[in-house]
Parts: structure tokens; C-alpha cells; sequence
């Protein structure tokens, strides 16, 4: 995450919102994190109204992750706080 820290929750929402359709198996290696912590995070993000999860139409054991409406808006925030908080940390490093 360009050197900044975000908690996890965080991190995989914004993580979701780039990357449309992931796998748990896949987001759980992308944000360095043990399956089964990912899915509590993933879990908790559903049960918020953040995220929802489709059964694959290739492989119906596996369930695609995708952003709700509500989580897009909250995800886009989190984007520019992300970039806000690197402008400033850059800005000061000069």
C-alpha cells in the first residue's frame, strides 16, 4: 500500500474494489493475510452491506467478491483519505 498503513479492513475493501470478482483464496495472498482471517474480514464486510458474494458460473464451489453500491461509495472514500495521507506524507519528505 505505497508504504502507508490501512487495518486490513480496510485494506481489502479497497483491495475488492480494484479487483472485481476475486476469490477469497486470491484476496487473502494479495493482503498477506491467513484464509480463515480473511474470511471473518469478508464476512464482517457482508453483513455491513459492503460486499456480496456470487457463486462462480464456472465453478459453482467458488463465490466471486464483489463491492455492493454502499461499498463502492465507502471504498472511494478510503481512496482518496489513501491519497491524501501519501500527497501529505511525499510533501513532507521534500
Amino acid at each position: 500500500m505505497n508504504g502507508v498503513y490501512l487495518p486490513k479492513f480496510f485494506e481489502i475493501l479497497i483491495y475488492i474494489s480494484n479487483n472485481k470478482g476475486i476469490i477469497l483464496t486470491q484476496l487473502a495472498q494479495e493482503v498477506n493475510m491467513p484464509r480463515p482471517s480473511t474470511w471473518v474480514v469478508v464476512n464482517d464486510l457482508e453483513k455491513l452491506g459492503y460486499i456480496t458474494k456470487v457463486i462462480s458460473k464456472k465453478n459453482r464451489l467458488k463465490k466471486l467478491i464483489y463491492l455492493t453500491d454502499k461499498g463502492k461509495r465507502y471504498a472511494q472514500c478510503l481512496e482518496e483519505i489513501k491519497n491524501g495521507i501519501i500527497k501529505i506524507t511525499r510533501e513532507e519528505e521534500i
